[in-house]
């Protein structure tokens, strides 16, 4: 009998944080993603993985493949979890009624979450993992850290800018603007139109 109370509790905590979670579904490819409230802001809270064979053949990457059509990927896109977008295809693969954040965006991001209010560095509701992939050079790369896109330019029609997030030596946060070329490939994330 301890052990069935124990087992119900158990259950009925998951199953409360389970109802709690909040879930949007992509209706293109059926993918699911957690998002956050931030601030003013609604953020997915998963890099996006979004594919299909226009986004591949202008320019998106699935991290480590090298196949060249399309339909020689399509299973590897949801074992990966990792979708690599090069500027022009990041500015429209995100879902309707969600955008490419900007450079502004980004910052109240990381200022709701490194504030005194928040009272911490962990930014572990955004699920980074600082893994470093990216393509750049065309070339698959890892470095220290996180670059996603935004929809900012720069003064040259081949750059633009991507935010950088990396942990610095005494275990804090720095997140940084890097003009970049566009046919580099790098993490996106989408944040949700206001009405």
């Amino acid at each position: 009998m301890k052990y069935l109370s124990l087992f119900i509790l158990i259950f009925l905590l998951v199953s409360c944080r389970r109802s709690s979670e909040k879930i949007f579904f992509d209706k293109r490819d059926k993918n699911q993603y957690q998002y956050i409230e931030a601030g003013n802001n609604t953020w997915m809270a998963n890099d996006l993985v979004f594919l299909n064979s226009d986004i591949y053949n202008k320019g998106a990457w699935i991290w480590n493949c090298k196949e060249e059509k399309f339909e020689d990927i399509k299973c590897r896109i949801f074992s990966e979890k990792c979708v690599l977008y090069n500027w022009e295809t990041a500015n429209y693969c995100c879902p309707d009624g969600w955008h490419l954040s900007s450079v502004d965006e980004w910052k109240e991001l990381m200022q709701y979450y490194l504030s005194d209010k928040y009272g911490s560095t962990d930014l572990s509701e955004l699920n980074l993992s600082f893994d470093g992939h990216a393509r750049m050079f065309n070339k698959f790369c890892i470095f220290d850290g996180n670059t996603y896109w935004t929809c900012d330019t720069s003064e040259s029609n081949q750059m633009a800018v991507a935010i950088a997030i990396q942990h610095s030596k005494d275990g804090g946060i720095i997140y940084k603007n890097e003009v970049t070329g566009i046919d580099n490939a790098f993490y996106v994330r989408c944040i949700k139109d206001r009405e």
